[in-house]
């Protein structure tokens, strides 16, 4: 868990520069025995760093601090791009918000944006297809209390750091 936090650390320190290296691979969590990496590019990316991929940005940067701890939690749903083959691991925040994360078959995390429920439903069918739904499973094996949804309030996310770092271990 500490190589993860660490990687995530020097990515979240990166600055805007005029090329990224797309090519290192940096591990930023474990899901399904299977580490999930980044390269500074995907980060950057998913950031809005670079000018002419300006695509999802609404994720706070500390959010990718949570990385970690939310692949070993478990998901809500999972989904694949029908166009892709692309995994999509979904959480749900807590304010009717789903955060996508797009994982590639070789296991880089391509992208983490949100989709509210109205523009889900649009899409549910024409883009993406269920996997698996697994809407309460994720509470009920939570770490933190079961009946609580605070561990799903990506906006209290120095909270929720601070606790998993504490009380959670792969």
């Amino acid at each position: 868990m500490i190589l993860y936090e660490q990687n995530i650390q020097i990515l979240i320190q990166l600055e805007c520069k005029e090329k990224y290296d797309k090519e290192t691979k940096i591990a930023v969590a474990k899901f399904n025995a299977k580490e999930i990496y980044l390269t500074e590019f995907l980060f950057a990316k998913n950031r809005g760093l670079i000018e002419d991929l300006r695509g999802h940005s609404e994720i706070d940067v500390n959010y990718f601090k949570l990385l970690p701890y939310i692949f070993m939690q478990g998901f809500d749903e999972i989904l694949r791009n029908i166009h892709d083959d692309r995994m999509i691991y979904v959480f749900f925040d807590g304010t009717g918000r789903r955060i996508f994360h797009i994982v590639d078959e070789d296991n880089f995390l391509v992208s983490v944006f949100v989709v509210c429920e109205k523009n889900f439903h649009k899409q549910i069918g024409k883009r993406f297809e269920y996997i698996s739904n697994l809407q309460g499973r994720a509470n009920n094996s939570s770490i933190l209390s079961p009946a609580s949804p605070f561990w799903r309030q990506a906006s209290l996310i120095e909270e929720l750091y601070t606790y998993f770092s504490k009380n959670c271990t792969i």
